[in-house]
Order: structure tokens, then C-alpha cells, then sequence
């Protein structure tokens, strides 16, 4: 990076025992070339293998560290929320618990905020995705946030999103699911903050399995996000 950013780094997290461990090592590197306060913010979505443990003893051992436990899987967008609420700094950068993102490209995302001014950076991910149905999903998904809310997004869902503090403070978030993603990026878009897309390759997940990777899995962010899409969608068109 070109200048050194104080971050606030939010993972939400749901049964990640085999790749926690392994994306703070990677997040902790990559703060370390950044300034002294940055902070990681794990929230646990209710897990309910050795996750929240995992982290917890992470923790103990690194201030940087910070986590954030439900009793109850309560849905990646209160889980975000949650996180978000506990920030202290100025820039935000929220990715998935598997890390999918290396740090270069990481830089690569950063440097654009700075050189566009803009307020938000929203990641591009580019390749072939290995599950049609994933694939189909996603297709379907954007085109239909595309054209009901006129966001001229590629890829809504894509687990690198670089956001400011203000922006968070200045708008209300509502959503418990995956929809977060939308309402995120259309409240913003309406309050007239300047949204940045930023393509990179994607690169196949190496530990642990996505929660994504199941017909059943699909089924239920589909019903979660559907739901939340008819019931906060009159606000977000007509705000």
C-alpha cells in the first residue's frame, strides 16, 4: 500500500474450525504493515464446533484480536451489524472467515479508495465458479438487484467490501442475512456515497468447506435473502 491506513478488520464466522487459524495468521500479517491500532473483529455466528475457542486463545495472545460470541446462529447480517457497532476506526474491511482474498490484491483495493476518493470499494470476483448451481444463483441474484434497485453492481455478495466509518454511522442497517450485502450498498448509493468496483481473480477456497457448497445450503440463503428482499425493499426504492 502506498500510505499506512488504520483498520478495522470485520469476519463474521460460522463453524470455521479448519481455516479460522489460518486466515488470522494471514489477517494479522497484513495488519502488521498497517498502523499500530488497526484491529480484527471476529464475530461468531453461533458455531458449534471449536471456532469461538479457536479465537478465543488467539486473542489471549494478541490484543489485535477481538471476539464477538452468539449463543444462537443468528445470520451473517446481524453478525456484520454486530461487528460493525464495535469499530473503532476509520476504515473498514470486511471479508469472509476462509480469507479469500490475498493480501496484494488486499493493497491493490485499498490504493483505489484512496485514488477514486471514493467511500466504498466492492470487490469483482472474476474466473469459473465450480458449483453450477452457485453460479446460476448468483447470475439470477445480481440481475434481479440490478434491475429492481438500479445498482450497477456486478457482484453484490463478494466477501471484499472496504468501507467507511461514516458511511456505517450514516446510514441504518436492518438486515440479518445475506441481503445485508444489498441494503449495504443501496442505502449508501441513495445517501450518495461513491461506490468503487474492484475486479480481481478468485481463487478456490483451501480450508475448511463454504457454507455455499450444498443444494441445501443455496436453498436456505435464497429463502433468508428473499425475505428480507420484500420486506426492506419498499424503504430502499422509495428512501
Amino acid at each position: 500500500m502506498k500510505n499506512s491506513y488504520s483498520i478495522s478488520l470485520v469476519i463474521p464466522m460460522f463453524d470455521e474450525e479448519e481455516s479460522i487459524e489460518s486466515t488470522i495468521r494471514s489477517a494479522v500479517s497484513f495488519l502488521s504493515n498497517c498502523n499500530s491500532d488497526s484491529e480484527i473483529i471476529v464475530v461468531d455466528d453461533g458455531s458449534t464446533d471449536s471456532s469461538f475457542d479457536l479465537v478465543s486463545a488467539l486473542s489471549k495472545k494478541n490484543s489485535l484480536i477481538k471476539c464477538i460470541r452468539f449463543d444462537e446462529n443468528k445470520g451473517i447480517g446481524r453478525a456484520l451489524r454486530a461487528g460493525f457497532n464495535q469499530v473503532k476506526n476509520d476504515l473498514i474491511l470486511y471479508t469472509d472467515s476462509d480469507w479469500p482474498v490475498d493480501s496484494e490484491i488486499l493493497k491493490q483495493a485499498f490504493d483505489l479508495l484512496i485514488r477514486e476518493k471514493a467511500d466504498l470499494v466492492v470487490g469483482c470476483r472474476q474466473g469459473k465458479r465450480k458449483l453450477f448451481y452457485r453460479k446460476v444463483y448468483s447470475l439470477f441474484y445480481n440481475f434481479f438487484v440490478r434491475n429492481i434497485f438500479k445498482l450497477k453492481i456486478k457482484d453484490v455478495n463478494c466477501p471484499l467490501k472496504i468501507i467507511y466509518r461514516k458511511v456505517i454511522k450514516d446510514i441504518v442497517l436492518k438486515s440479518d442475512g445475506p441481503f445485508i450485502d444489498v441494503e449495504l450498498l443501496v442505502r449508501s448509493r441513495n445517501k450518495g456515497y461513491k461506490i468503487v468496483e474492484f475486479p480481481y481473480l478468485d481463487t478456490p477456497r483451501k480450508l475448511g468447506h463454504s457454507k455455499f457448497n450444498s443444494f441445501s445450503g443455496v436453498a436456505k440463503a435464497v429463502k433468508s435473502t428473499f425475505k428480507e428482499m420484500l420486506k426492506n425493499t419498499p424503504e430502499l426504492i422509495f428512501k
